[in-house]
């Protein structure tokens, strides 16, 4: 029974299995199973070496793949590049979980060979030193042969390296020095190094006021040895002492020298003034002679020629020098642009004559003094040149102090005889002249008078400051760049007296001078001086032209006043600024007073100019400005035709209950207008200053043109005596 079951439940599982394997064989006819995902490595092998497996291989998605690497006899594996980095020199390598396509490359390099053991030859070098310093390395070095050795030598404090020995023989490019490096290079041999030191001493040296020790300061010498000092005194000094390590050496001869040195040391050395005041050197600068007695003697000496300098120590000398044209020499202080030195050093006239003439054609050259105490050269009927007196002759006067002479004319300086000298750079002060020029004397010639100071000079008839007398005639030299201040004439021309002269006057400052008749600042009677480029008068006083007088003056003339400024000047009667008289004066482009400050000009009549008797004098493009007058303010034309025209003039006043005309005033017989006498037919009468269609009280600020001028804020008084803006202020018709 149990058999039958058994063989009954086998019948049953095999037809179940039958249909199941049935289902299965169908489903996979009707839905087949999907491809195998794989991915590619390739493994790539050069020359001298195997990859296993080589080429592509297939590698199923997620598995791990892997290479093994063998090089060739004699070669080694160099680097592994997978997918093109390097991972080193790897034995093998295992991709794993593939999951894309990948590069294997492997890269063998022959085995370097071995490097045998090379016995290297070996040298020594033995380095040694003395007292007084070391070397680096000492004693006995080795090197390799080929090597290069280094070694380097230092001096202890207060020693020198004194000797290299190299194999026994002295080194000879060392010098004087305190360290050195030495070098053996490409050593094929063996070799000594020995080096010596030696000890040095420090000398200082030192020098007081006026004069010089070479070499100064601390100076390094080595034991034994010698040193030489030059001592040079300023000119006009010697060596007073030597004093060394605080002891006065009883030498004081340069050159000065130290022997045997074996301490340190210290040298001093001072100056005083020499005895020997006056030298002599040629054109080379080379001392010729220092024994004079005095100046006159050096001058004098037959030795001395053409192109010497004869240079003189502070000191006072009371004597006389002359230059007598024989030789072209120069004769100075020890620093002629030195303000102490020239005024310590002084010669002194004693009151005997000129204090230095320069007579027939001499031209040499004199600078640096104070010249002093002249009482002039005799010429006859009078003393000229208190301290210098100059006949036909051309030195260079420069440098100086000339004060305190005295002469009939020119008591600070005297030039005659149709001479050219350069008179530049000095101070003429407090000179005196009991004729003419207090301070410079000019008749028939042109000197240069250029940068001077010429002050508190006085004349008692004429000139001031400088007179000049038919001088600068066809001559380019001028009066220029001078300070005139201060000076005094008691008639007339108290900064600038000209007669009959023609220079040409530029960049001067011509102020404070004082004439008590015509010409505080500048005189000019004849001639027709150029008087030009921003000459600066002012705070000058006279009688009349307390600025500048001119009489019969720029006759024929292209010379003219022009570009300067002429303010702050006053005439106690008439022309403030300008005083022209009989003249054809042009006067353009200056400067006559200023409403600023209070510069103007003042006088009783024609505060800014007053002319009288001057027909064609022209008045042109000028700046008339802030000056004062009782009549005339501006300009005051008396007995004149001049030409007026192109001129600013404002603010003006007259200062008195006159009719008068702060701008300008016209007497009768005169007028502003070329060719017209009097008032023009077409304007005001009495005090009307404006075409009578115009306003009787014209606003004070509006400018009018009137006669080719531009007037504008001038003012005058009323007949009450006020001063007001009202008609007639700028321009009055008497």
């Amino acid at each position: 029974m149990v058999y039958k079951k058994i063989i009954l439940s086998a019948i049953v599982l095999f037809f179940v299995s039958s249909v199941i394997l049935l289902f299965i064989i169908a489903c996979e006819s009707i839905f087949p199973a999907p491809e195998p995902i794989t991915y590619t490595i390739t493994a790539l092998i050069g020359n001298n070496g195997d990859i296993n497996p080589e080429g592509k291989i297939i590698v199923p998605e997620g598995e791990d793949q892997n290479f093994s690497i063998t090089p060739d006899e004699g070669y080694r594996i160099s680097d592994i590049l997978v997918d093109g980095e390097s991972v080193g020199a790897l034995s093998g390598y295992t991709f794993t979980d593939v999951r894309q396509d990948h590069t294997i490359q492997v890269i063998f390099l022959k085995k370097a060979q071995p490097v045998l053991p090379i016995t290297t030859k070996k040298y020594t070098i033995t380095a040694s030193s003395g007292t007084g310093g070391t070397i680096e390395p000492e004693g006995n070095i080795k090197v390799n042969k080929g090597d290069d050795k280094v070694f380097t030598i230092i001096a202890d404090d207060g020693y020198q390296i004194i000797n290299v020995k190299i194999d026994g023989t002295s080194f000879d490019n060392i010098g004087q020095t305190d360290n050195y490096i030495y070098t053996f290079a490409d050593i094929q041999a063996n070799h000594t190094i020995e080096v010596s030191f030696i000890q040095q001493f420090t000398i200082k040296t030192s020098a007081g006021d006026n004069g010089s020790i070479e070499p100064e300061g601390e100076i390094s010498v080595l034991k034994g040895e010698s040193q030489t000092f030059t001592i040079t005194p300023d000119i006009c000094y010697q060596i007073e002492k030597i004093i060394i390590n605080a002891t006065e050496d009883i030498e004081t001869e340069s050159p000065y020298i130290v022997d045997d040195i074996q301490e340190d040391y210290s040298i001093e050395v001072s100056f005083i003034l020499s005895d020997k005041k006056i030298r002599r050197y040629n054109q080379d600068g080379e001392l010729q002679n220092d024994n004079y007695t005095s100046i006159h003697a050096a001058i004098n000496d037959e030795d001395t020629t053409d192109g010497d300098t004869i240079i003189v120590c502070p000191g006072t000398y009371y004597e006389n020098l002359t230059f007598n044209g024989s030789k072209k020499i120069t004769v100075q202080s020890v620093d002629p642009e030195n303000e102490d030195i020239k005024s310590a050093t002084n010669i002194d006239g004693g009151g005997e004559g000129s204090v230095a003439t320069f007579i027939n054609g001499d031209d040499s050259i004199l600078q640096g003094f104070t010249i002093t105490k002249g009482s002039g050269t005799s010429t006859g009927s009078f003393t000229a040149g208190g301290g210098i007196y100059i006949n036909n002759s051309n030195p260079n006067i420069s440098c100086n102090i000339i004060e305190d002479n005295e002469s009939a004319n020119g008591g600070g300086i005297y030039v005659a005889g149709d001479s050219s000298p350069e008179i530049e750079k000095n101070i003429i002060r407090n000179n005196e002249s009991t004729n003419m020029a207090g301070g410079i004397y000019i008749i028939n010639s042109s000197p240069k008078v250029f940068n001077n100071i010429i002050s508190d000079n006085l004349a008692y008839q004429y000139g001031g400051g400088i007179y000049v007398n038919n001088g600068y005639i066809e001559s380019n030299n001028s009066i220029s760049v001078n300070v005139i201040k201060n000076n005094q004439a008691s008639h007339d021309g108290g900064g600038i007296y000209l007669s009959n002269a023609s220079p040409r006057l530029t960049n001067n400052d011509i102020k404070n001078n004082n004439a008590n008749n015509y010409g505080g600042g500048i005189y000019i009677e004849g001639g027709s001086p150029d008087i030009t480029e921003n000459n600066f008068i002012s705070r000058n006083s006279a009688a009349n032209g307390g600025g500048i007088y001119t009489k019969n003056a720029y006759i024929d003339s292209e010379n003219c006043i022009t570009g300067n400024i002429i303010v702050n000047n006053t005439a106690s009667s008439s022309g403030g600024g300008f005083y022209i008289e009989k003249s054809t004066t042009f006067i353009i482009e200056n400067i006559i007073g200023s409403n600023q400050n209070n510069q103007g000009n003042s006088a009783k009549w024609g505060g800014g100019i007053y002319m009288v008797n001057s027909n064609n004098c022209n008045i042109e493009k000028n700046a008339i400005s802030g000056n004062m007058a009782n009549i005339g303010g501006g300009i005051y034309v008396n007995r004149s035709l001049p030409t007026i025209k192109g001129n600013t003039i404002s603010c003006n006043i007259v200062s008195d209950a006159m009719d008068g005309s702060g701008g300008i005033f016209v007497n009768s017989n005169s007028s502003i207008l070329p060719g017209n006498i009097g008032r023009p037919a077409d304007w005001g009468i009495g005090r009307g200053n404006i075409p009578s269609t115009a306003l009787d009280d014209p606003p004070k600020d509006i400018e009018y043109q009137i006669a080719g001028n531009t007037f504008i804020g001038n003012e005058h008084s009323d007949s009450a005596g006020n001063i007001t803006y009202s008609e007639g202020a700028h321009v009055y018709f008497n």
